[in-house]
């Protein structure tokens, strides 16, 4: 019988909003290093034919491939962190924390608003706790894959956010979606599924307002491989910890 792993992954506001509302049932991560490693080495011992230079993976290695991915397989869960911040609501009652996506307290497991705890006013993603996660997702697949493959549908299923139409009855009319590059807020947009991906897979490595070519390894422009985990939402992270604790 396989046991069910669980492992943690980060997500920024924006993806943590699009999980909430059910949007993003997918997520690009980069094949770190380690990974590579792990690709180099079955390559030498004759397993797999590795990642290609340009072009698909090889059809007989992409499951092998696939259980190297870090996240995890399908029917493993991660849950996520995201950043917290201090309650600025209740400047002359207890210091309490909220998420930064949507302002929501974080919750003891008794139910009850925690107290702030941390020594600036908001707690980086990396920091939570596994107590305070709210989110529990169940991975359903995993692949390989170069991060420039993304179709239009997959676009949407990363989250990003379409801009209201002026005319929301007219079905012929052109549907634009958000620019993260310019503005998270809908200011700007952008013609089509794929170029609002690109800006904001630009947006969450902070080169929000880089114009010129990506030359970082992990920019788009870098085109490098990336784990492609799709995930459904399971029970609350939140209630698992608190039956655990319960328990």
């Amino acid at each position: 019988m396989t046991t069910v792993q669980e492992k943690s992954i980060q997500f920024g506001a924006h993806m943590v909003r699009s999980v909430l509302d059910g949007t993003k049932t997918v997520t690009r991560q980069i094949v770190n290093s380690r990974s590579l490693s792990l690709i180099k080495g079955a390559v030498q011992i004759g397993e797999s034919l590795g990642l290609p230079e340009s072009g698909a993976v090889h059809p007989n290695d992409e499951q092998y491939l696939a259980d190297l991915c870090p996240f995890g397989l399908p029917g493993d869960l991660l849950w996520v962190k995201e950043a917290t911040e201090v309650n600025y609501d209740e400047i002359m009652g207890p210091r309490v924390a909220r998420y930064v996506a949507d302002k929501s307290p974080v919750l003891n497991p008794d139910g009850t608003v925690a107290p702030w705890d941390y020594s600036k006013q908001t707690r980086p993603s990396i920091r939570m706790q596994r107590w305070k996660s709210r989110l529990l997702l169940e991975i359903t697949s995993v692949r390989i894959e170069r991060l420039q493959d993304i179709t239009d549908e997959q676009c949407i299923a990363e989250g990003i956010i379409p801009v209201p139409k002026v005319r929301p009855d007219d079905a012929d009319a052109h549907q634009f979606w958000r620019d993260y590059h310019l503005s998270g807020d809908g200011t700007f947009c952008c013609g089509s599924p794929r170029e609002s991906f690109q800006t904001l897979w630009r947006h969450n490595r902070g080169k929000t307002f880089q114009k010129a070519p990506d030359t970082w390894p992990d920019g788009w422009d870098a085109n490098p491989w990336v784990w492609v985990v799709s995930f459904r939402r399971v029970e609350s992270a939140q209630a698992l910890s608190r039956q655990d604790s319960a328990a």
